[in-house]
């Protein structure tokens, strides 16, 4: 509500929330537009809100962990009128700790598979001063004409990749995505669902599959889908055998066992099983965007 952009709405999709953020907003903020509806995913929700709104351009993805610069979105609304081919703008994140970046926008590996933010976890310098073309974004200010070319969120992700996958699709059909660092936002991160839980170990792993699966080119996406798969696994030994700790650790097994989590062992069965049982509906879901993009051109 203190932005300094002259004329916008906001719009809070409540997907079934506890904590009672619904009756804070209709008590505090009445000129915020609410939407309560049952439990959903953040894709479905999104697309929700998408649907109730008017703006020709709209900012989604912006979470209840996510605080903004009063300047924040007249920057965005700049860059994004600098150019029709421009259909995607997300500015410079900070985390919770001071001058560290939560990201400078994305990129994706197109051989090993792997999704990172850009200078995520790194002290802020001059490198990340600079506005450059980015592979995605994780806070989507977006031209609503790009919704109307490639479609909604893909909400069978549920949580995590739903931004990722809006934004290839995006580039897909001809548009860029630009990081422009002099919009600034602050994100807690893990907040939503949790940081280091096993659900959003599940959803993560269950959606980057997916992900490979739905965007890759065939030429590489065998081989992302392997690499992508070992490093889960290495990265994962850890955690998952306590055995490891007693293999590689002069503490012993008594002390190894406490560490590790066999929980993780059957959540990652259930990711290759939950991609397995959805294959044909995330092969389809490839054909459409594919179709889409094959329209455009």
């Amino acid at each position: 509500m203190k932005l300094s952009y002259p004329t916008y709405e906001v719009i809070v999709v409540d997907a079934g929330s506890t904590d009672g953020s619904a009756e804070i907003v209709k008590k505090k903020f009445s000129d915020v537009r609410l939407i309560e509806t049952r439990k959903m995913g953040i894709g479905e929700a999104i697309n929700l809100g998408i649907q109730h709104s008017k703006g020709e351009i709209i900012v989604f993805d912006l979470n209840s962990d996510d605080v903004v610069d009063k300047n924040w979105l007249s920057i965005l609304v700049s860059a994004l009128e600098t150019s029709p081919e421009i259909g995607i703008v997300e500015g410079k994140r900070y985390g919770t700790t001071h001058g560290v970046l939560y990201g400078a926008g994305g990129k994706v590996n197109w051989i090993t598979g792997n999704v990172y933010g850009i200078g995520q976890g790194k002290m802020d310098s001059e490198e990340f001063n600079f506005g450059r073309e980015v592979d995605f974004v994780r806070v989507i200010a977006v031209k609503r004409e790009v919704i109307r070319r490639i479609g909604l969120c893909d909400h069978a992700y549920y949580i995590y990749f739903e931004d990722t996958d809006f934004c290839i699709r995006a580039k897909k059909a001809g548009f860029k995505i630009l990081y422009v660092p002099e919009a600034i936002l602050w994100h807690v991160g893990g907040a939503t669902v949790g940081k280091g839980t096993l659900r959003a170990y599940y959803y993560f792993r269950r959606n980057h599959i997916r992900f490979i699966v739905k965007n890759f080119p065939i030429s590489t996406l065998f081989t992302a889908l392997f690499l992508s798969l070992i490093a889960q696994m290495l990265f994962d030994v850890p955690r998952i055998l306590p055995l490891t700790y007693y293999l590689f650790s002069i503490k012993g097994l008594k002390n190894s066992a406490l560490r590790g989590d066999i929980r993780y062992i059957e959540t990652f069965f259930k990711v290759l099983l939950w991609n397995f049982r959805n294959l044909r509906e995330t092969i389809h879901a490839r054909w459409q965007a594919k179709m889409i993009v094959n329209r455009l051109s």
